[in-house]
């Protein structure tokens, strides 16, 4: 106290644990309480010798001392005024307004209160604000009193002078007192030092009832943290969790709004995830999102990774105005990280200039912190719960595509299957027909504008640089990626499995998505790995359709045969011949030709000789 040490503050716990930095801390602040409550105390001391015992400013300060409320503080003041034949008036000031509190006049034991009278501190004269009392030894001579309502308040009451004491508590205007005489030279030097006496009082009154509301504030506000902590640390939905959190920050603290971003999967963008009342529905269908790194609060919070608060944003040149939150004039974003993985950002505004102080970015601190942990329980859980979905809907698609069903009908099944799972992706496959190219055999996902390119050829483009080289490929985005010139604006992401089958590539699995980053590792490993099954499938397929073709090749063979058997003469056998041919391979025509030499040979006249043991013979 007064840079001397009087005091020291010893502390016992028969645990060591307790005693920690966090411990030591809050013993801090609680240290800077005692000090500056000491000091106030030996001020108001002094006030009170300073003053006339039997004095009603005095008895005020008396009051004042057990007094626990601000406007009952002030209201203490205008009675001693009342009583001591001053006219008075007290503004409290907050947020750049002053609120008429009460006034007092001589006779009048019983206050003028609840006139609900504010006014903008701009018009209030400047000169009027300043850390010394201004005296005005007459009213009447002021130009333009009447539009001034701090001097209107007195003269309209019939008061001759008057004077204008700032009520300034650390260099902060916290008030301002107005009193008024009906007499010219009542308002005096001496006077003016023991009413300045007075509101010595008041200040360290107030000082005093501030620092344990603040202290209470601080307690409220952790309690409240902790409880919206326990609150959302049950749910595994994340749409669920932000949707709380959001509402309850908002409700529980008192708050303008609430919003929670969320980084998306490339990190270039924060993007409105949920939102309190009617505007964050607006804020959410128009997909706001702000750039990480911009000069917006979202955007230096997001990228330096560190609380940002604005704690008067008409003042802030780099804050940039919601037109849907006209009110907002404080706003403070807490980053939501989880280790070293950026996950978003909690933003809170308030209609209250410097409603954030740093015991409250504290408390959001922790709160941020909270959320965090639990946000990427929730992403785990779910990520673990999606993949297993993957797996069970493969395992079931293979089990379809196992039955006896051909090649095209295991392309049309498999894309619409696939589709089901990833209902906003686009799903293709390719398969060769030569060495040198693919055809497409299907594809399904109607939300593109655009098709699928209808053939790859090897080692043309990506997809046929994916076909040469035989390797997955996993692209997050693909404008950030500068061989890939050949696809639409609409396709952001993709992933290539080759379909192989030994050392040889028969296919190209394609999953295609609209946004970029939709398509991870996980879901990357899950189908390369699947993609080995499909390939068996469709080698199976092939290899059994091929088995079934050589046997119906067989099958025709040998009726063609056993027809032509049945024949006795070259004729006919000629003749049977091109009709089995035909009706076998469906074709329109056949022909045999014979070489005219052997045309000549006499073993084809049929009536060459009339024995039909001879003609049998022949």
């Amino acid at each position: 106290l007064d840079e001397q040490t009087n005091a020291v503050l010893n502390i016992h716990a028969s645990d060591g644990k307790l005693i920690d930095d966090e411990l030591i801390l809050i013993m801090q602040e609680i240290i800077e309480h005692i000090i500056s409550g000491w000091q106030h105390l030996k001020s108001t001391e002094k006030s009170y010798f300073s003053l006339n015992q039997e004095s009603p400013l005095y008895q005020a300060g008396i009051k004042l001392a057990g007094c626990d409320n601000i406007n009952a503080a002030f209201l203490i003041v205008l009675q001693a005024l009342e009583q001591a034949n001053f006219t008075a008036g007290i503004f409290s000031i907050d947020n750049d307004q002053a609120r008429l509190v009460a006034v007092a006049e001589p006779g009048n034991s019983k206050l003028d209160v609840g006139k609900d009278l504010i006014l903008p501190i701009s018009n209030i004269p400047l000169n009027f604000l300043g850390p010394q009392p201004t005296i005005i030894n007459d009213l009447y001579t002021i130009k333009d009193a009447e539009r001034t309502p701090v001097i209107s308040l007195i003269r309209n009451r019939n008061c001759q002078s008057g004077a204008i004491l700032p009520i300034a508590i650390n260099d902060h205007l916290s008030g301002l007192l107005i009193i008024g005489s009906k007499d010219d030279d009542a308002i005096t030097s001496q006077m003016l030092n023991s009413i300045d006496n007075l509101l010595s009082v008041l200040k360290v009154t107030i000082s005093r009832i501030e620092a344990y509301r603040l202290i209470a504030q601080q307690v409220e506000q952790l309690q409240i943290a902790v409880e919206i902590s326990r609150d959302i640390a049950g749910s595994l939905s994340i749409e669920e969790i932000l949707k709380k959190s959001v509402n309850l920050v908002r409700d529980r603290f008192g708050f303008y709004h609430a919003s929670v971003f969320i980084v998306d999967s490339m990190g270039e963008f924060a993007a409105i995830q949920e939102s309190t009342g009617p505007v964050g529905e607006q804020l959410k269908l128009s997909k706001h999102k702000l750039a990480i790194g911009s000069n917006s609060l979202v955007g230096k919070s997001t990228h330096y990774r560190q609380p940002v608060v604005s704690n008067d944003v008409t003042a802030d040149p780099s804050y940039f105005p919601n037109p849907f939150l006209p009110e907002t004039r404080a706003e403070l974003v807490m980053p939501l990280i989880a280790g070293n993985q950026l996950l978003g950002a909690l933003d809170v505004q308030s209609t209250r200039r410097n409603a954030f102080d740093p015991d409250s970015i504290h408390i959001f601190q922790v709160l941020a912190d909270q959320l965090s942990s639990v946000i990427i329980n929730a992403r785990l859980y779910n990520g673990s719960q999606m993949n297993l979905v993957i797996n069970q809907a493969l395992q079931q698609l293979t089990a379809k595509l196992t039955s006896e069903i051909s090649l095209q009908e295991i392309f049309n099944l498999t894309v619409t299957e696939i589709f089901q799972i990833f209902p906003k992706h686009r799903i293709s496959i390719y398969y060769f027909v030569s060495d040198r190219l693919m055809d497409l055999m299907a594809t399904a996902g109607g939300s593109f504008f655009s098709m699928p390119a209808n053939v790859v050829r090897r080692s043309e483009g990506f997809l046929g640089s994916v076909w040469e080289s035989g390797k997955p490929e996993l692209v997050k985005d693909t404008l950030a990626v500068s061989d890939i010139s050949n696809f639409e604006d609409e396709v952001r992401s993709m992933l290539v499995i080759p379909l192989s089958y030994g050392k040889e590539i028969r296919g190209l699995i394609v999953l295609e998505g609209k946004e970029p980053g939709t398509i991870s590792e996980e879901i990357q490993e899950i189908f390369e790995t699947w993609s080995y099954n499909l390939s068996a499938i469709i080698s199976n397929s092939q290899l059994v359709q091929q088995i079934r073709q050589q046997v119906d090749r067989q099958k025709k063979i040998n009726q063609v045969s056993d027809s032509i058997r049945q024949s006795l003469d070259i004729q006919t056998i000629l003749e049977t011949t091109t009709i089995e041919i035909c009706q076998t391979l469906g074709a329109w025509q056949a022909k045999i030709e014979i070489d005219p030499a052997y045309l000549n040979n006499d073993l084809l006249i049929s009536n060459a000789n009339p024995n039909p043991e001879e003609e049998h013979h022949k």
